[in-house]
This record gives C-alpha cells, structure tokens and sequence, in this order.
C-alpha cells in the first residue's frame, strides 16, 4: 500500500483534541436525598480537582476516526502489476462522447469488455467508466488534456505493446503540431458524426463604405467554408442587436454575441532589400481589403522611422534587429535569420491532412532554431516553417523561408491570400487556429490519426508497469461505522 499525498498525515496531532475533551471532563455529580439532617455533623470543606481520563471506549474511537480521516486525505492505493499479454486491454473514450457512439461501436466495445477488456474515461488519469451507469452522467466543465497529453500520459502508465482501442473525434483543429510515436498497439475509432455542423459568426465590422460585414463560417466534417455578408435588420441568418450605439452579432446557434469593430487596421511591412517580397505581400493584403471590404491601410516603408505608431500588424521582411519601442499586443511577422538550407519539399500545414487539399512546393528555407514556440507550419520532414510565440505582450510570428518564388511557389498560389486572412482580419490566434482557413469552429476530420504505434513497426520487449488502484471506498465505509458506533455510546451515556 501506497499514499499519493503523505505530507497528509500530519493531520494526527488533531489526535490532541479528543485527548484534552476526555482530560478536562468534569464528571455531573449525583444528588441523595435524605429525610433529614438531624443527625448529619459538621465536616471541613474540601475541594480537590484530578485530571483522570475517563470513558477510554469512546476516547479510542474518537481517536480512530481522526486517524481515518487523516488516511483519507492521504489518499491510500495499492500498485498492480500491468502486463501486455493476453487479450485484456483498454477502451478508452470521454464519458460524455457515449451518445455519440454507432451501433457498431457498442457491439465492439460490448466484445471487447466480454473478452476481459476495461472501460475507461479518456480523460486526467483514466478513471474507469460502466457503460450502465450513463443515464447517471452530467457533462461537466472540468478542464480536459489535449489528445497529444493525454497520449503522453498513456505512454507512461501503461507497458510497451498493451492493447488500447480509443474512441475519440479526429478534429482537424485539435490536430497536434506534429504525429506522435506510441509503444502502445493502439487501435483508433473516429466517433465524429459526419452529420455535424457549425454555422458562426468569426468576425464583425464596419465596412470602408460604413456597412455592417460579418465573417461566417459554415463547417462540416466534410469541408469548411468562408464567406462574407452584409448585414441589415432585414438579414434572417444573422442575428443582430444594438446596446449602447454598439452593433452585436451571432447566428441562431451561436452562444456568444460578436461586438462590431469599427476600427481601422493600420499594416505596415518594412521591406529592406526585399522589395519584390514586399509587393507580393501587399498584394495580397489588398486583396483581402477588397474582398472584405474591412477598414485597412497598408504602409510600406524602407526606414524603420517611417513606421506609423498606429500600426496593428508588422510584416518585417528584414533579418535586422527589430525596434524596441513596439506598442502593446502589436502582431509582428518577421523573417529569421540563420544559415539557408537548399531543399526539394513542401509547406505543410494541418489543412493539408484533409484530403484534396493543395501544397506548396519550398525550395529554401532557414534552418530551425530550437525555441519555445509553437510551430505553424512546417515542412515535408516536420520541420517548423512558421512558429508563434506569445511573450511581453507582443504575438510574434517567426517564418524561416521568403515570400519569394526563389524560396516557395506559395506566393503564385491563392491561397497565399487565405493565408494571410486569419492574420489581418481576426484577432491573433493559437497555433491550433492559425492557417489556412482554420478556425476553432472547424468540424472537418483529419484523414489519419494524430499518432502511429511503434508496436506496429517493431515489437518491444514486454515490461510490467503498476497500475493505481485506490481504496479510499472501504476506508470511508470504516470511517462511517467508527463515527457510528461513536454517536450511539456517546448518547448511550447521555442517558445514563
């Protein structure tokens, strides 16, 4: 036996309490009544006070329930041994994803769990789960690990080569930065309904012409769709409320309203010798401008004093230092320097997993320091191509190639200006939103799973890993007949 929070223990100096009760106890004298005094003489009065514990029972089960209480808190559990062999594994699937599972996953999971397999909730440490009990569940707003944490957790608590069948949602937006390893011969099953649909509100605002524009997103499992509409009091889709002259928008099944922005996204690039890069950005950027019909002002300059203090958005097209005096939750986009590395690859981004999707042949790139940031985009071989970084208020994009034909064909593509979208027109994103047109509404399915098992590839040696079993069950079950058996000889001597 084993206790996950010893430090707990310490809770029996309250031992002390019930100890210092039974000391200072002063015991009700009894009353004799007699017929008369006549014969009664005078004594001397005496008064004499002893610390003497009486009611030892009672004293040790007070004594045994604090003791009880001070185990639990420590949370005691017993190892098992956890072997890969034989037919016994795991199921593994989020409790509130159980009405989202087809028939021909039950009768899968039915067989599995015949055939010595347990049920568990894809969740913190895998508490297990009964399908029986479902109509006894709630959802809960508890925080969840990302898929990529969870698997990393499984790794370490189960042995190389143990059989694991997950249930999950293979989302696009929640795919990982890159396709985890697994020593775990892990079956994967996509429960997402392929019926499922998002229809939202991204983005609000007020047109260069004083129209009201919304950004829409309709997304299934199959494809997600942009487009762009105006919006009046005559528009049905669209929901749209005015409190305190501000504009709110959101569709039907949208939660949360959208608040207009009226403001005016002031872009600057600073070009240096990269003129020819320059005008492949600001052409796109235009083109998003006219598109959207958003209130943008695109600035190129050549001498960094030249950049407006309005400026939103800094495309830095340069390997020089960049200025210190940046405003608060300014989005810079710069180039990297570093050594150039000649390739015949492709820029991977997590919209190329689904199928149809078109890639961008890269030529040169600048070799990847290794940061703490999050990658983008990467290359064909994983390598990051964009990584975001959040830090001193400042949303920092690095790109480690060009925006030049001589380094990528991604700037001959129009995609280069869907791209760019999420950047310009929306506030700056995670990386599991960034790309192109990738959303957190997005409902479209990865084509592979976001992991491979290495138990496929090249068999393990078995290894013996233990397993928490806790018993804090049976010692409450003690605790309640201790606390039990203490109320009744405590009102047992009331009476007396």
């Amino acid at each position: 036996m084993q206790f996950l929070y010893p430090i707990a223990f310490f809770a029996i100096i309250g031992i002390i309490v019930p100890i210092m009760i039974h000391l200072w106890n002063v015991k009700q004298g009894k009353t004799l009544k007699i017929g008369s005094i006549i014969f009664l003489g005078e004594s001397s009065s005496k008064s004499s006070r002893s610390f003497k514990i009486t009611d030892w029972l009672l004293l040790l089960l007070r004594c045994l329930l604090i003791l009880i209480i001070a185990f639990l808190l420590a949370e005691p559990f017993i190892n098992d041994k956890l072997v890969a062999n034989g037919d016994k594994g795991w199921v593994l699937i989020e409790k509130e994803q159980i009405k989202n599972l087809s028939k021909t996953n039950l009768k899968e999971i039915d067989s599995l769990t015949q055939s010595g397999f347990e049920i568990h909730d894809l969740n913190i440490n895998f508490p297990a789960l009964n399908l029986k009990d479902t109509a006894s569940w709630q959802e809960t707003n508890t925080t969840k690990l990302s898929s990529s944490s969870l698997l990393k957790q499984l790794n370490t608590q189960l042995p190389a080569g143990f059989k694991v069948y997950w249930y999950g949602a293979n989302l696009l937006n929640q795919y990982p930065d890159e396709v985890l390893k697994s020593s775990l011969a892990i079956q994967f099953r996509n429960i997402l309904k392929t019926d499922s649909t998002v229809f939202k509100v991204a983005e609000a605002y007020f047109t260069n012409k004083d129209s009201l524009k919304v950004l829409l997103i309709n997304s299934t499992s199959g494809q997600t769709n942009y487009s762009f509409q105006n919006v009046n009091d005559q528009t049905k889709n669209v929901l749209l409320k005015i409190d305190s002259g501000l504009s709110f928008l959101k569709t039907k099944e949208q939660s949360s309203w959208i608040k207009a922005d009226t403001n005016t996204v002031y872009v600057s690039v600073y070009e240096a010798q990269n003129q020819k890069d320059a005008s492949y950005l600001k052409a796109a950027i235009l083109a998003i401008r006219d598109y959207s019909g958003r209130k943008i002002s695109v600035q190129v300059v050549k001498n960094p004093k030249e950049i407006s203090p309005q400026t939103n958005i800094l495309f830095w097209l340069s390997t020089a230092a960049i200025p210190q005096n940046l405003k608060e939750e300014i989005i810079l986009f710069s180039y990297e320097d570093g050594k150039e590395e000649v390739l015949n690859s492709t820029i991977q981004t997590k919209v190329n997993l689904v199928k149809n999707e078109s890639t961008f042949a890269l030529y040169k790139r600048i070799l990847y320091k290794d940061e703490n940031a999050n990658a983008i985009w990467t290359d064909g071989f994983g390598k990051s191509i964009l990584s975001y970084q959040y830090a001193n208020q400042l949303h920092h994009y690095r790109f480690y190639s060009r925006f030049n034909p001589q380094w990528t064909d991604l700037v001959w593509s129009e995609e280069f200006v869907k791209a760019l979208m999420p950047l310009v027109l929306v506030t700056p994103l995670a990386q599991n939103q960034f790309g192109f047109e990738l959303d957190s509404a997005d409902q479209r399915a990865a084509t592979q799973p976001f992991f491979y098992s290495q138990n496929n590839l090249k068999k393990k040696a078995e290894r013996a890993v233990a397993q928490q079993n806790p018993i804090s069950n049976w010692v409450w079950i003690l605790a309640f007949l201790v606390f039990a058996l203490e109320r009744i000889l405590s009102f047992k001597q009331k009476k007396a």
